[in-house]
């Protein structure tokens, strides 16, 4: 129980101290500013950071990435 509940501790912690910037990538998304958000989850990810919440920007980065992909494929040449 105790582990567990170090672990969850520390991921708090991260969660909070990166909430900003998670905010602030959320944002550049919205506004369709996609390369400025992806940024923003690589400096996150760069960090030393718990392995959930790396795995949750991973995602996060993925997902942006497949969309644009998509995106730039789409789109007439």
């Amino acid at each position: 129980h105790y582990a567990l509940s170090k672990d969850h501790n520390i991921l708090e912690y991260a969660y909070y101290k990166y909430k900003p910037m998670l905010v602030k990538a959320q944002r550049f998304i919205r506004k369709k500013q996609i390369t400025k958000a992806l940024n923003y989850y690589r400096v996150i990810r760069d960090q030393q950071i718990p392995d959930a919440l790396r795995t949750m920007v991973d995602k996060n980065i993925q997902d942006i990435s497949e969309y644009l992909e998509k995106y730039l494929m789409s789109r007439p040449g």
